[in-house]
């Protein structure tokens, strides 16, 4: 299971690390590797996906991470090379 808990709405930085548990919540182990350790955004849940029995796709800003061990650790993936724009016509 994975949480994230920022410290805090409307804030330049959050503080919202990436916590990862194996035990049903028991014992939480902050994730460190491969993810920053705070964030401008909260890492919303629709931002976390899971493959499969051992991979998880997290995004945070521009950046795509995937683990291959249940989120223990990240790795950066790919990386947005510009804001990318969308256009809504109503």
């Amino acid at each position: 299971m994975l949480l994230s808990v920022s410290d805090g709405l409307h804030r330049d930085n959050l503080h919202g690390p990436l916590n990862w548990t194996d035990n049903a919540g028991e014992r939480w182990e902050h994730v460190k590797e491969g993810v920053p350790l705070s964030t401008k955004k909260n890492i919303d849940p629709l931002h976390i996906a899971f493959y499969g029995e051992k991979k998880v796709w997290m995004t945070d800003e521009n950046t795509l991470y995937l683990s291959e061990d249940m989120g223990r650790n990240f790795e950066d993936f790919w990386e947005v090379p510009e804001d990318i724009m969308i256009s809504v016509k109503q």
